[in-house]
């Protein structure tokens, strides 16, 4: 990684070394219960979305907006948003993805790369 380069923060078990989504309390590689903060590289990919046009009233005023699948590396995934969201305008999948930042209720976001 180059020196200031946006990483995605997870979390990599201290038994086996597999990286998961934080919170993870028992690794699904192994069994083990120890990890540590890590940090991935910033590029994905997107496995899937769907852009929400009914949402629950905490939402509503983000209408419409993007829910992402991400692959962040071989098999893990996290559910995240899309920044700078036009309704999934131009999305498809496979498209890459720049990590953006992780907000204060620990949802990832993403921006097209």
């Amino acid at each position: 990684m180059k020196v200031g380069e946006m990483t995605v923060p997870v979390l990599r078990c201290s038994g086996c070394g597999a990286p998961a989504i934080p919170p993870r309390y028992v690794c699904g590689a192994c069994g083990g219960t120890g990890f540590a903060q890590d940090r991935l590289g910033a590029q994905a990919t997107i496995h899937s979305y769907t852009v929400v046009r009914v949402a629950p009233e905490a939402f509503q005023a983000d209408v419409p907006y993007t829910v992402l699948l991400v692959d962040l590396a071989p098999g893990l995934r996290v559910t995240a948003r899309l920044a700078g969201d036009k309704g999934g305008e131009g999305l498809s999948i496979g498209q890459a993805l720049k990590f953006e930042r992780v907000d204060d209720r620990g949802v990832y976001w993403f921006r097209a790369a």
